[in-house]
């Protein structure tokens, strides 16, 4: 589990130190995905036992400095500080990769493009 430094409120104030927290990790069957958390990101808190040196990060919260990327429900996205972004539509199961610069692939073997059209330099 990576960890988090964060001074908490009041009661980190009285206890005069700062912690490490865990926060949540996303571990699949076939792959780990790193995510540090932004500056200013607003986080939920367990503390087993109401212990504060035992907190762990729990969740993270939308604010109005770190907003949402999308408001709608028929979108799944990821999207980085420079604008760069991967989608899909729910609905029409259309997938969208944005790039701020160049776009990179590469491929230890060959690479297969199957659609019905393939659109180059339009």
């Amino acid at each position: 589990m990576a960890h988090k430094r964060k001074q908490s409120g009041s009661e980190a104030e009285r206890l005069c130190h700062r912690l490490w927290l865990p926060w949540p990790a996303e571990v699949g069957r076939n792959f780990i995905r790193w995510r540090p958390l932004t500056k200013g990101t607003q986080v939920i808190l367990a503390c087993q036992s109401g212990e504060l040196a035992q907190a762990a990060i729990v969740g993270m919260l939308y604010t109005q400095a770190l907003d949402a990327p999308s408001t709608s429900p028929e979108i799944d996205m990821i999207q980085w500080n420079d604008g760069a972004s991967i989608f899909c539509q729910l609905g029409t199961g259309e997938m969208t990769i944005r790039a701020k610069d160049d776009l990179r692939i590469e491929s230890g073997g060959d690479i297969h493009i199957n659609a019905q059209k393939v659109r180059v330099f339009e």
